[in-house]
Formats: structure tokens, sequence, C-alpha cells
């Protein structure tokens, strides 16, 4: 198989998550590209949102810490 050019991958998804996108892209109207780009670009934004909520709570809990240790 050939390798796809850089900005682009091919993945193999079970038949059911296959369905899945499939009726996410008919609900959302999108093509099947867009819609698999705003659910890729969903879950990197809550990881990201995830990963600043963690950081925040280990500032706030070594804030904590440092208050304690004063």
């Amino acid at each position: 198989m050939p390798k796809p050019p850089p900005d682009e991958f091919h993945i193999r998804v079970s038949p059911a998550l296959y369905k899945r996108v499939r009726h996410a892209q008919v609900d959302s109207g999108r093509t099947l590209n867009a819609e698999l780009v705003a659910i890729i670009e969903r879950g990197l934004d809550l990881r990201d949102e995830n990963l600043e909520k963690g950081l925040k709570l280990i500032k706030d809990g070594l804030d904590l810490i440092e208050k304690g240790s004063a």
C-alpha cells in the first residue's frame, strides 16, 4: 500500500465506529472528512482543557502547601 501524503492519513475502524461516524456526519450535514476533522478537533480541545484544569489543580495544591509551610 503506498504511503499517504504527509497531510493525510488512513485509518481502519470497526464497523460499529464507522456507523457512528456516518450517523454523526448525516446529522451534521458535513462531508465525512469534515465530520472526522471536527470529531478529532473536539477531542483534542477537550484533552487540552482537561490538561489545563489538571495543571491548575496541581498549582493550587502547591500554593496551599507553600502557604502551610510559611
